[in-house]
Formats: structure tokens, sequence, C-alpha cells
């Protein structure tokens, strides 16, 4: 078994953590920054997809988009964050803010039709940055990759299962 701090281990985080932030630090579109393009794509995977409901006819109160506090644990940051770089994007156009047609304290955000379409023109560019990388690396290439990061995926779920069962354990005999 390799050490913790052996020069492979040490190479397999530092390059980790640096293909995270080149995904997560990055705006394909300029007219956004790196934590506002985030937190946009986010919201518009995690559920916020359609406009404000404001109908009054409908027969059961439907909420639409994701609650601030949501977003925050899904982007794992602090809600005054989240709600900072809100007023950003609500200032902009891109998402708006509804309250809950149950509890009117909850507040939802949502993209705007200008968001979704920016949405949609980001996604494009991102597809066609996919099929870049694929042409860079080779198809046969990728996929071997992609085969490895998989089994990485698998062993670091297995390994941080591990970890936590035997704390959990150590904890257990210490009390």
């Amino acid at each position: 078994m390799n050490q913790p701090d052996s020069p492979t281990a040490q190479e397999l985080f530092r390059v980790g953590a640096e293909i995270r932030d080149m995904f997560v630090h990055y705006s394909p579109v300029p007219e956004l920054s790196p934590g506002q393009f985030h937190m946009l794509w986010v919201l518009g995977h995690v559920g916020g997809c359609g406009p404000c409901m404001q109908r009054e006819d409908a027969a059961v109160p439907t909420e639409s988009g994701v609650k601030i506090t949501d977003l925050a644990q899904k982007m794992h940051n602090a809600v005054p964050t989240i709600s900072q770089r809100a007023d950003e994007l609500e200032a902009l156009g891109y998402i708006e803010r509804c309250r809950g047609k149950k509890d009117r304290r909850a507040v939802y955000l949502v993209p705007t039709e200008k968001g979704r379409a920016l949405m949609t023109r980001a996604r494009a560019l991102y597809a066609d940055f996919g099929q870049r990388m694929v042409a860079r690396l080779g198809d046969e290439e990728l996929r071997s990759f992609l085969k490895t990061l998989n089994d990485l995926k698998a062993a670091i779920a297995a390994e941080q299962a591990e970890f936590t069962a035997a704390a959990a354990q150590a904890t257990k005999k210490e009390q």
C-alpha cells in the first residue's frame, strides 16, 4: 500500500483539484463570472426550470424553482454567498425570486427566459467543447480514460465508506 504522502497520491489529489477548479472556476459565456455561471448552471439542473408559478386558478399550489438554502447546500456554499450571487444574477436579469405559495416566507430562485436562453447557449458551447476534447484526445483514448475515471470514482467511494465506518467504530470504542 502506498503511503499517504507518496508522490503518486499527492499527484492524484493535485491533478484532481486542478481539474475540478477548471470546471468550477470557468464561464464559457463572457456575460457571467465563473461563480455566477456555476450558480445558474446548478440552478438549471436542480429544478429551477420554469417561470414562477403565480397562477391563482391552480387546483394545487405548485412551487417552482429552488430555495436559496437548498441551492447553498447543493453548491457547498454559505447561504449569504448564494444570496449575494442571486442578487447579482437578478440584477442582470438572469433569475427571479418567487415567494412560495404555501409558505410565503420561502423564496425560490428561477431562471428567467433570458437566463434559460443563456444556459441553452452555454450547453451548446459545452457540447462543442466536449466534441473538441474527443477530437483532440481520440475517441478510444478518451473512452479508456473515462473507464479509469469511473474506476477511480468507485475506489474513492469504497475507501471513503471504509474510512467512515472505521472512524465511527473508533469513536464508539472511545465512548
